[in-house]
């Protein structure tokens, strides 16, 4: 009897002993579980997006009007003609360029045309914004990364121009303007119903461009009635392919009109085509003496495509006392 007391109490206290252990193992695990759910906050994550890049469109320069230009000094010239073509004074010409002497004037030199102040109208040299029919200009990298930009321009207005001159802007992909040059027509007179291309040269090396632009920079009309100009025709013509179209060799025959006046000066305008109409090639030929009235000169010249093959020849003839 005694030992089953003994086993009872024994149980009991074994029981109360596990018991204890038991609460102690749970209150470590519940403030485990307490200090472990401590809350804090974390930041929330933002989905950022970069704006995607923005398509940069060329800023093209709006169209100018001509600016007043320099009158490069022809054989024969003096101030008082130049004064009278552009409706000037002797007197305002003079001021206008006082460093030059009027009494020795020289070939090639340049004066500046001032705007006329007679208010009279006539032909005076003021800027004057005129459309020309054209196509778009064409650029062409030649090996060593130079570049020759034409842009065709037609005469469809009522009047003849001198001094045609046009800016060149070369852009790249992005619209950023990377160079500029002014380009010239190959001869001095634009007549009334004559297409012949403004010609542009880069130097190299030229950087890779997307986009072309032109626009006109400088021109003056043409007086009607003026005797710097004689009349010449093209009496024959004959043009003798190369190899692949890609040159030509251009001969000719022209005669001055019945004139008083003998020509220093003949040129002509010769211009290459693609079988689409674009210019691929254009030079100037140049006579080399004197061309007495009625007389005939024969022209020669070889002129090459910087692109296509060449479909067709156009030459435009110019003479000057």
């Amino acid at each position: 009897m005694a030992k089953r007391w003994i086993s009872a109490i024994f149980i009991i206290i074994l029981g109360i002993f596990l018991a204890a252990c038991s609460s102690g193992d749970a209150g470590d695990q519940n403030e485990t579980e307490i200090d472990s759910l401590v809350q804090y906050e974390t930041p929330t994550p933002t989905l950022e997006f970069d704006d995607p890049t923005p398509v940069i469109e060329p800023t093209i320069p709006p169209t100018a009007t001509p600016t007043p230009f320099l009158y490069t000094v022809e054989a024969r010239d003096t101030m008082y003609v130049i004064a009278y073509i552009y409706n000037l004074t002797l007197d305002q010409l003079i001021a206008a360029n006082p460093s030059i002497d009027p009494r020795f004037l020289s070939i090639g030199m340049q004066l500046e045309i001032p705007y006329s102040e007679s208010g009279s109208g006539i032909d005076e040299p003021t800027p004057v914004a005129v459309e020309f029919e054209s196509r778009d200009p064409k650029c062409y990298l030649t090996l060593i990364k130079d570049a020759w930009c034409f842009w065709l321009i037609e005469n469809n207005t009522s009047a003849a121009y001198e001094n045609v001159s046009a800016r060149f802007r070369l852009y790249d992909q992005d619209g950023v303007e990377i160079t500029t040059e002014i380009g010239m027509i190959p001869i001095n007179r634009l007549n009334i119903g004559e297409k012949m291309p403004v010609i542009a040269y880069f130097p190299p090396e030229v950087p890779e461009w997307s986009l072309v632009q032109v626009q006109i920079e400088t021109l003056l009309q043409s007086p009607e009635d003026t005797e710097r100009y004689l009349p010449i025709e093209l009496l024959s013509s004959q043009v003798e392919m190369g190899e692949g179209d890609l040159y030509a060799e251009v001969l000719g025959t022209v005669k001055l009109g019945d004139t008083d006046r003998s020509a220093s000066i003949v040129w002509a305008a010769v211009t290459a085509y693609d079988d689409r109409g674009d210019v691929v090639g254009s030079r100037r030929w140049e006579s080399d003496g004197l061309l007495e009235s009625g007389a005939e000169m024969e022209l020669a010249i070889t002129i090459y495509s910087l692109s296509r093959p060449i479909d067709h020849i156009e030459i435009i003839l110019e003479a000057r006392p």
